[in-house]
């Protein structure tokens, strides 16, 4: 009894066990980003409107194709119209239908009436192959912009899982200037009587030790709420998952791409296929003035209680469009097109001042984090004499908690300068037209 609550107890804490392991575990930016892909609505979005435009067009293709229709009616009817004309559909008028009273007022009559057509377009000024186009420009423009938000999404998912990362760094820094600092009041008693060194000085380490601890929890507050946008982003039902270990440095030099040669984003090729779904409509509106030239057939089958007859029609037309309400429209359409046209520059400016400005930030604040980098090694090695001294009694505990303030004044310095930095660096990466599938990417299955 005793061997079987035992084993029932190991299962149960072996269960627990893997539950918690499950749900801290580490979770990738690969993994990550492979659930944001399959989740996003934004990108179910554009492929269900792709998958609507590549319908929109192979139901275009068709449009060579002649026009059929088919009308069959049962009717019954004492209308003198309908059955004189009925008995001339069967070919089965007699002498005593224009009898007056009979004509004016028929019996009632049963009969049915059946026409089957055909409406073949020759030429339409080339409307239906201009809205074809411009439904393929559509899709193309869809394409590039699944693409677009794909890159969207990818930089907002670098974006929090860098935050992560860079809170991650700092804190552990900070909790090793916290347990000095703790080290310090806890072994020295500093700020007792029987301690030679000022009560200010404790006072001046107390409120180093302060600003340590609202740095902290400033980068745990980073911490928790990148890791609730990746959670809502993925669709991952976790409350926390353990920081990754892979430095801020190397996540950002494997997964930040640089744009290409050419600033053309993804945004700005969607820019200008919808300018080219512009251009095509005003050929649309051009071709209303255009004649409309086509053949045209139909079969007849009359059947009543007479006999069955049948008959046919065929010929050519041609239509011209004399709307009023239609003069301009062409006009109008080219002066959307050239507005079209700036927005379009407007994209590729802002890209281009984007990836200049970018590189140009990029240096200035790589030499200022190298600055803060030499300045901290400089502060780190006086705290280390000073650490001496103090110890020798030969340095005030101010002399100390100065060093400090000013070790945690240059970590906040870089702290917001590597966000920064990664944030420009980001920018770029907006303009990049590389493929983010998964699978090509890291090639996920």
């Amino acid at each position: 009894m005793k061997l079987t609550y035992a084993k029932y107890l190991f299962s149960f804490v072996s269960l627990l066990y893997s539950f918690n392991s499950f749900s801290i575990e580490e979770l990738s930016f690969p993994k990550i980003w492979e659930q944001i892909v399959i989740y996003s609505p934004e990108n179910k979005y554009i492929n269900y409107m792709k998958m609507s435009s590549d319908k929109s067009i192979d139901r275009q293709n068709l449009y060579w194709l002649p026009g059929l229709y088919l009308n069959s009616q049962l009717i019954s009817t004492n209308d003198p119209t309908l059955t004189f004309m009925n008995y001339l559909g069967e070919g089965q008028v007699k002498q005593d239908d224009f009898i007056p009273s009979r004509l004016n007022s028929p019996s009632n009559n049963v009969f049915t009436s059946t026409q089957a057509g055909l409406d073949y377009l020759i030429y339409d000024g080339n409307t239906r192959s201009s809205y074809l186009n411009a439904q393929r420009h559509v899709s193309k423009s869809l394409e590039y912009e699944k693409k677009s938000e794909l890159m969207n999404l990818y930089v907002r998912a670098l974006r929090e899982y860098t935050k992560i990362l860079v809170a991650d760094e700092f804190y552990r820094e900070l909790k090793d200037i916290q347990n000095n600092i703790d080290s310090i009041i806890n072994n020295y008693r500093v700020g007792e009587k029987s301690n030679p060194v000022g009560y200010s000085g404790y006072l001046s380490l107390k409120s180093a030790l302060n600003k340590v601890l609202i740095f902290k929890q400033d980068c745990v507050l980073n911490l928790k709420n990148s890791k609730i946008v990746l959670n809502l982003m993925a669709g991952i039902d976790k409350k926390d998952w353990n920081n990754p270990t892979i430095t801020a440095d190397n996540f950002t030099s494997m997964y930040f791409f640089n744009p290409d040669n050419s600033i053309n984003s993804y945004k700005y090729l969607a820019e200008l296929e919808n300018l080219s779904v512009i251009r095509e409509k005003i050929n649309v509106e051009e071709a209303k003035y255009l004649p409309k030239i086509g053949v045209f057939s139909q079969a007849n089958i009359y059947s009543g209680e007479r006999d069955t007859n049948t008959s046919y029609t065929f010929g050519l037309y041609i239509k011209f469009n004399l709307s009023a309400s239609d003069f301009g429209s062409a006009e109008e359409i080219e002066l959307l097109a050239k507005s079209k046209e700036e927005a379009s520059k407007i994209i590729y400016l802002s890209q281009k001042i984007i990836n200049d400005s970018s590189n140009e930030n990029s240096i200035t604040i790589k030499n200022k984090i190298e600055l803060i980098q030499k300045s901290e090694e400089i502060l780190n090695e006086q705290i280390k004499v000073i650490g001496k001294l103090f110890k020798n009694g030969n340095a005030s505990v101010a002399q100390i908690s100065e060093l400090y303030i000013k070790k945690i004044d240059l970590l906040a310095n870089k702290f917001s300068l590597k966000n920064y930095l990664y944030e420009s660096d980001l920018a770029k990466v907006s303009l990049s037209k590389r493929s983010l599938e998964p699978k090509d990417i890291w090639g996920i299955k």
